[in-house]
């Protein structure tokens, strides 16, 4: 987990940049914004927003909510592509030996909430919705997407 003081974490370049890579990765007809799922306090069941011109982020963790950015897009034909340009394998679900912790319907990302004047950033899946189990962030189970997950939220710390 990262903690970050408020004023030094560039919430809106953050949210700019995934926002741009959701309008160009995920459906680019839709609006992006409502890929930013939230979770409230204490829980981890996604929850969606409105279909259409959310932006109101900054009210929703001044709230409590823990919201969910994306890192990567879905699982498609065995590979993610991350908002660092980057593709990297997932597992393939019928591959029973994949060694790889995102599979179909599931996203990198990173869950961030605001605690006391400070961001919490988790990195975290937003494990897609496979029946029984209900959509979900997992946070600290990112496994070898970790190094470069990190690498990416540091260009917006100001230390």
């Amino acid at each position: 987990m990262i903690q970050i003081k408020k004023n030094n974490f560039k919430i809106e370049s953050f949210i700019n940049s995934t926002l741009s890579f959701l309008k160009e990765h995920n459906c680019p007809e839709s609006d992006p914004s409502v890929w930013i799922v939230w979770t409230d306090k204490n829980d981890t069941k996604v929850q969606y927003g409105p279909t259409t011109g959310r932006d109101n982020f900054m009210q929703q963790l001044q709230e409590g909510k823990s919201l969910f950015f994306r890192f990567s897009t879905e699982c498609f034909d065995s590979e993610i592509t991350c908002v660092n340009g980057e593709t990297y394998e997932c597992a393939d679900a019928n591959d029973e030996d994949s060694k790889s912790i995102i599979s179909e319907r599931d996203f990198l990302g990173y869950s961030v909430s605001l605690v006391n004047n400070e961001y919490k950033i988790e990195l975290a899946i937003h494990s897609g919705e496979m029946f029984p189990y209900p959509e979900q962030i997992v946070k600290d189970e990112v496994g070898e997407h970790e190094s470069v997950m990190k690498k990416h939220i540091e260009k917006f710390i100001v230390r």
